[in-house]
């Protein structure tokens, strides 16, 4: 298996959090973001530093712009992109981000 590159929004608990471990034991790099920092400490110390974690709120589109473009720059485009977050705003945010991974490709 090809190990990949996963982006994941909402990280820090419930299916994101699930989701970041078992990519992570399969042997995928994890990126992701969540809202909260002591869980996303906890969770960079439990995978390791082959995995990225940042907080970002995704309801700020400056944040999430800014998060994008640091991701794109240290570490290129993810292979799939997962979003645990469920608000309206999420939408142009992930339109967003896979422009800026279009331009990369």
């Amino acid at each position: 298996m090809t190990a990949r590159t996963i982006l994941i929004t909402g990280v820090t608990r419930g299916l994101g959090r699930s989701m970041a471990m078992e990519f992570a034991r399969l042997g995928h790099r994890v990126i992701g973001c969540g809202r909260s920092a002591k869980p996303l400490r906890e969770l960079q110390a439990t995978l390791g530093s082959n995995h990225q974690f940042s907080e970002v709120d995704v309801a700020d589109d400056l944040a999430v712009s800014q998060w994008a473009r640091c991701v794109l720059n240290e570490v290129g485009p993810p292979d799939l992109l997962r979003s645990e977050e469920h608000t309206s705003e999420l939408q142009s945010h992930l339109n967003l981000v896979c422009r800026l991974l279009l331009e990369k490709k």
